[in-house]
């Protein structure tokens, strides 16, 4: 019985201070237990989907720190690793030079840098780097191998949220890659872990491997571990999930003129070697009064949190006068209405309708 075991991950951006908190060390170590892993557990190779760095020319610290990973482990051990080129990874949008040349040189790395098919004892890996077009004519299907297509980029119909609210409109269409040709498809580039509705194959995109933005706080991120096995002439798949280190929390609390810091229910694992926003959400009054006491230091020190950063959201009570610019007769005078009444309500003012007031006004500015 065929039986094939990986490790495989995205969108690892290195950097060398990221969304205020994400260092060089958090990076470092998530990668390295990777590759260590891998290798002291006799996976038979690793496969990376693309953004190595979160900057087309990152830092020489960043770079050699990097480098130095794949160098002490993948270079010097014996489990070979597939490195796809993310948008990221392209210091330019020629795609004539990416910023994993470096790693060509080192044994047992594979940089998948063009639309290729590479091949490695029963397994076939059928790469779509970053920029690139979808062409199946330039890959080199083996039915007798496991077969994987991996690549970087936006799928149409695929959502970019968590609260899966916001759909991408463009980008592949994943009836190319849902062809049986391929055994399982994996994607980088959309930081949401989330599988593909396809009928003829399985797949899905990884996620990013490790919080990098605020939109990641209270979400798991990580690793997928995969054993294929081989039954029956067709490819069934054992896949695990492997989260990292949560580094960012968001808590929110509602403040009326009772609230006393006491009252707040503070826990110190959510707060413990992470990056915490506390939402306040009351009137300004209150919402001022919480946030300004001492006391905040006092427990970022205690809970061994990385930061606490406090964000104000003040509520207003609802003024008598409903401002609707999209009826307006007056575009500076309900924009004064508007301000007077502070922030109660635009009516039934939608985006586009603000930028177009807003040019209206520079019209009588002049």
């Amino acid at each position: 019985m065929d039986q094939i075991k990986f490790i495989v991950w995205a969108d690892i951006h290195w950097d060398k201070f990221g969304a205020k908190c994400v260092t060089l060390e958090d990076t470092e170590k998530i990668e390295r237990e990777i590759f260590e892993k891998a290798q002291k557990e006799n996976f038979d190779f690793t496969l990376f989907a693309g953004d190595r760095y979160l900057k087309r020319e990152p830092d020489d610290e960043v770079k050699v720190k990097a480098d130095r990973v794949i160098f002490d482990i993948v270079h010097k051990g014996t489990v070979p690793h597939f490195h796809l080129i993310g948008n990221h990874d392209w210091t330019d949008r020629g795609r004539k030079w990416n910023t994993s040349e470096s790693l060509k040189i080192f044994n047992n790395v594979y940089v998948l840098d063009t639309s290729k098919t590479v091949g490695y004892k029963n397994v076939r890996i059928h790469a779509l780097p970053a920029d690139y077009q979808f062409d199946l004519s330039k890959y080199q299907i083996d039915k007798s191998c496991f077969n994987i297509f991996v690549f970087h980029d936006v799928v149409r119909g695929t959502y970019m949220d968590e609260e899966r609210t916001r759909f991408f409109e463009t980008g592949l269409n994943k009836a190319d890659f849902d062809i049986s040709d391929f055994d399982i498809v994996f994607a980088g580039d959309i930081h949401v872990r989330q599988q593909f509705v396809l009928k003829n194959t399985v797949g899905g995109y990884l996620g990013s491997v490790i919080q990098r933005t605020r939109a990641d706080a209270n979400v798991e991120r990580g690793w997928t571990e995969v054993v294929a096995t081989k039954e029956n002439d067709k490819w069934v798949f054992d896949t695990t999930f492997f989260p990292t280190a949560n580094l960012f929390s968001r808590i929110s609390f509602n403040v009326v003129d009772e609230t006393k810091f006491e009252d707040l229910s503070l826990v110190k694992p959510t707060f413990e070697d992470q990056f915490v926003e506390i939402k306040l959400v009351g009137d300004k009054k209150n919402v001022d009064r919480i946030a300004e006491d001492l006391r905040w230091k006092k427990i970022e020190k205690e809970f061994n949190a990385r930061c606490i950063d406090i964000f104000k959201a003040y509520e207003t009570e609802q003024s008598e006068v409903v401002v609707d610019l999209s009826t307006s007769n007056s575009v500076i005078g309900d924009l004064e209405l508007y301000l007077s009444s502070e922030f109660s309500s635009l009516g039934s003012l939608k985006a586009e309708d603000i930028i177009s007031t807003v040019g209206k006004i520079k019209v009588y500015v002049k």
